[in-house]
């Protein structure tokens, strides 16, 4: 359907979406269907309506700062929207010894791993829960997502925060590959607290659980089970990011250059929405330039826009994978074979503004140690940004006296105090073809 009825203005982003794939028609479909095109299968783009804002007048919780009264309004029902109190306003700090060591001499460091469970994510996870709250009239629903890192960590640990705040009943579910650490299912199980989650530790390819959670969700939600998919790019999380700028262009009076650690692009790819649209109202004068990093051997957005392809490839299809960089990577975070926010990324890459990057492992390991001797004990997909800065640096992008930001986006969760820790999360173990049936299986049974 091309044309788009009226009142797609006043409600789009809890009903409707469009394709972002120029190739593609327009289309319209259900939020609640996760966004992703029946025809090309691309996410949908960032409304407009949640394009952030910088409203001097609010001081403290993020969303309505950088948010219109309208998205303000929606999703602040019986103080709802004071439970994120302690989400974002992360510090922004100076450290003359990694501005010595980059040789950038008005370096940045931008703390999200000090966010309740340890990453940016939080950012987003509440504002999906808040916005799906609304779309779910307030009654429980669950909560699921693919991720082996502060993804599932932040979703695990919202849904424990809010039912315990506000005495509700939400579930979360955490889908996995069964290669993940025991230490990394450790963390997951310990931030979901006393509420507990199930996680589906899966056979199969990583990339490929995505499609597979989406149709369970749909399936249960068909069945009248209320549940979720909030994947890499559910645009009510990734909105939510959003704040992150806000908060970072009015701390350094708007960078020179912003950098950032990326797995699928979503980040990226809302820093740029958000930038734009800050730049677009005028509540900045320029736009920086958002420089994507990824890490060798686990970088298909680099790697694809390198090749000039024109969607992003497998990394297992790329001649890279004949360097055998993926027996030696230590970026978990943002270690991915494939990128479901692809064409979007590339197209924004490809207009020339933007950058992306590959830092090696060894270089990344380099940055952590780095970090670590200033008593910052960030992930190492954290140090893969402050690495980018000191590659850039040598190759003359970044000049000496720009303002450069470097994203710190994660932390470990095992320092985070949970409140009522328990023992209540359960693993669940499948094959690849069975993972619908079980994820449906599992939650209608209660």
């Amino acid at each position: 359907m091309k044309r788009i009825s009226m009142n797609y203005l006043i409600d789009s982003f809890l009903n409707y979406g469009l394709c972002s794939n120029k190739a593609c028609q327009l289309y319209m479909s259900p939020f609640y269907s996760e966004q992703r095109c029946p025809i090309c299968n691309e996410p949908s783009i960032i409304p407009s309506q949640l394009a952030p804002i910088i409203n001097k007048n609010s001081t403290g919780n993020i969303y309505k700062r950088y948010f219109k009264d309208y998205v303000v309004e929606t999703i602040d029902k019986n103080d709802f929207l004071e439970l994120s109190n302690g989400i974002g306003n992360t510090d922004m700090i100076l450290n003359k010894n990694l501005q010595k060591w980059t040789g950038v001499n008005n370096l940045y460091l931008k703390e999200e791993y000090s966010n309740q469970s340890g990453s940016f994510k939080d950012r987003g996870t509440f504002m999906a829960i808040a916005l799906l709250e609304k779309k779910n009239n307030y009654n429980p629903f669950i909560l699921g997502t693919v991720s082996t890192g502060n993804m599932a960590i932040s979703t695990a640990y919202m849904v424990n925060y809010i039912n315990i705040e506000t005495g509700s009943k939400l579930k979360s579910f955490v889908v996995i590959d069964k290669d993940t650490r025991d230490e990394k299912i450790m963390e997951i199980e310990k931030a979901a607290g006393k509420t507990g989650t199930t996680i589906f530790i899966v056979d199969g390819k990583y990339y490929k659980l995505h499609k597979e959670v989406y149709k369970a969700c749909l399936r249960l939600r068909e069945g009248k089970v209320s549940a979720y998919a909030q994947l890499t790019d559910d645009i009510f999380r990734i909105s939510g990011y959003a704040t992150l700028f806000g908060e970072i262009v009015e701390q350094v009076n708007t960078p020179d250059i912003i950098i950032l650690p990326v797995a699928s692009g979503a980040l990226f790819r809302v820093a740029v929405f958000a930038l734009e649209s800050l730049y677009k109202n005028k509540y900045i004068k320029k736009i920086p330039h958002v420089v994507l990093v990824q890490e060798q051997g686990a970088d298909p957005i680099v790697q694809s826009f390198q090749n000039n392809l024109s969607n992003i490839s497998n990394i297992e299809n790329l001649v890279i994978k004949k360097n055998n960089f993926q027996n030696r990577l230590i970026a978990s975070g943002i270690d991915v074979s494939f990128s479901h926010s692809g064409l979007p990324t590339l197209d924004i890459l490809k207009e020339n503004y933007h950058k992306c990057i590959s830092v090696t492992s060894n270089e990344i390991k380099c940055a952590y140690d780095e970090l670590n001797k200033e008593g910052i004990f960030a992930e190492e997909a954290s140090a893969a940004a402050l690495a980018a800065v000191l590659r850039l640096r040598k190759d003359s992008y970044i000049k000496g006296n720009m303002e450069v930001v470097c994203v710190l986006t994660g932390g470990n969760i095992n320092k985070r105090q949970i409140k009522d820790s328990g023992n209540n999360s359960k693993r669940v173990f499948c094959n690849i073809k069975d993972l619908q049936e079980v994820i449906i299986s599992t939650f209608n049974n209660g």
